[in-house]
Order: C-alpha cells, then sequence, then structure tokens
C-alpha cells in the first residue's frame, strides 16, 4: 500500500516536471530552435559589414579554380550551375564554396559572345552548411558591364543605407582568376539569411523572392494600354508623340508604376506616388 502510494506521488512530480518542461520549450525565442549553422550566422552576422563591405577601399577576391570546373562553369552558364572553387578574400583563404554565373539576358549575351566575364554568385555554406565568410551565407559579384559609370549601384545601395531603409552592402572588388587579373567587380551583399539576421534580427521570420523568369509570361502592355473610363487606371497620351497629356479627373492614374504629371514640356516630369 506504501509502496503503491510512493509510486503515484513519483507518477505526479514526473508529469508535473514534464509540464514544466513542455512550457519552458514553447517559450524559447524562435532563434533557440534554429539549426547550428543559423545561430552560427546569428552569432557573426555582423562581422563581414566591417571586412569585405569595408568600402573606404577596392578589395580583392582571387577565385581558386581547377580548369575542369571553370571549363564546365562557363560552358554550361545559362544553366547556372554550381561548381567547386576556393577563394581567397583580402588574402583570407576560404575552401570548399561554390561559384556560378548569374543574370538573366545579361547572362545570354554574355554567353552568346563566347566571353567569359560573368557576373557571379558565391555561396559559402553549399557543401558545408557551418561555413560562412564571417557570418555572410552568399555573396554577389557584379560585372559592372551595363553600367558605364560602375557606380549606379553602389550609389542606390548607400543611398538606401543612409536612408536606414534594409538595402544590401556592397564595395567595389578586383576579382582575380587563379592569380590572374579578371575585372573590377560589385561585390554585393545577397539577400539571403545573413542580410536578414542583420537587418531583422535571428528571428526574421522567412524570406520571399520573386521569380523573375515568371514574369515573362505577363502581358505588360494591357497595363499600358488599359483605358477603361470607369477604373482608377487611366492612359492618357503617349510621351513618345511629345504632346501634353490631357488633363486627368482625381483619381486617375496612367498605370500601375504610379500618377504622371505633365506639366510643362518633355523635359518636366515627376513620377508622384
Amino acid at each position: 500500500m506504501i509502496r503503491t502510494k510512493q509510486t503515484e506521488i513519483l507518477s505526479m512530480i514526473c508529469i508535473l516536471l514534464a509540464a514544466v518542461f513542455s512550457v519552458i520549450m514553447l517559450c524559447q525565442p524562435v532563434q533557440e530552435l534554429r539549426t547550428p549553422a543559423d545561430q552560427l550566422k546569428a552569432q557573426l552576422s555582423e562581422d563581414y559589414s566591417t571586412l569585405l563591405f569595408d568600402d573606404s577601399y577596392v578589395h580583392e577576391i582571387n577565385i581558386l579554380i581547377s580548369d575542369l570546373n571553370w571549363d564546365y562553369l562557363t560552358s554550361h552558364a545559362v544553366e547556372e550551375q554550381y561548381v567547386r572553387c576556393d577563394a581567397e578574400i583580402d588574402g583570407e583563404l576560404i575552401k570548399n564554396i561554390a561559384v556560378r554565373p548569374k543574370g538573366n539576358s545579361s547572362l545570354a549575351a554574355i554567353s552568346n559572345n563566347g566571353d567569359t566575364h560573368f557576373s557571379f554568385k558565391m555561396e559559402f555554406d553549399k557543401y558545408d552548411k557551418l561555413q560562412t565568410y564571417h557570418g555572410l551565407d552568399k555573396l554577389s559579384l557584379g560585372n559592372l558591364g551595363q553600367d558605364p559609370s560602375c557606380m549606379k549601384d553602389f550609389l542606390a545601395y548607400h543611398m538606401m543605407n543612409e536612408m536606414h531603409v534594409p538595402a544590401p552592402l556592397s564595395s567595389y572588388t578586383l576579382v582575380k582568376l587563379n592569380g590572374e587579373e579578371f575585372g573590377l567587380y560589385l561585390a554585393t551583399e545577397a539577400v539571403e539569411d545573413s542580410f536578414c539576421y542583420r537587418n531583422y534580427g535571428s528571428d526574421f521570420g522567412t524570406l520571399y523572392k520573386p521569380d523573375s523568369f515568371a514574369m515573362d509570361t505577363i502581358d505588360s502592355s494591357a497595363f499600358l494600354d488599359y483605358s477603361n473610363p470607369d477604373s482608377p487606371l487611366s492612359v492618357v497620351e503617349s510621351i513618345m508623340t511629345g504632346e501634353r497629356y490631357a488633363e486627368k479627373q482625381a483619381g486617375e492614374r496612367v498605370d500601375i508604376m504610379g500618377e504622371l504629371a505633365f506639366p510643362a514640356s518633355l523635359t518636366d516630369v515627376w513620377f508622384l506616388y
């Protein structure tokens, strides 16, 4: 009889302890439930911002890649296939990372011309989930091929950051290929986990990205040609004709980008949002 009562008391204590433990686990912050790789990124997420993205000087990234992998990368460029390589970033060696070409129309144009000066994506944790570059999981290298000034993206990112709008960090870097100079690139923080950790904290939630290739199936001319008088969307005279825009009623808009006011001449145009 005594043993039965002791057993019941012990069972109740175990049940209470299990309940308390369950409540404690449910109340833990989100980052405590993440993988070791995510926790590592969270701990180091600020380090890379003062290293590679110190924009006071031009950095250097030396991509160390075998001839076999380079040939595969260039011959399958439009497929954007990752290959293995190592990289020296400002003299620091990071082994076993992934690199691939990036882009859309620019990628196809470079490939069709037989050139190899692609823009690149470098993924540090592709093959080793615990590896980052001081907290950075993915890096973009833009070849600046469509920007003669080489400054548009750099200035845009820095302006947004100065206005405290979450935007990627960026800096100029000289890219080398197995020690040979390859070109001036813009190194940009990819909008991935590290970007989210840096801007929103380790419990940032879910990251969504648009599928730009799916946009090809949308007929944008349908928006521009839309002129239903009963709709808030309304099209006025084409700017290509050089004519003034007709006076519009309140609430009318030119297209999905915003209302276009055309007060004086072709040079005096404002988009109002």
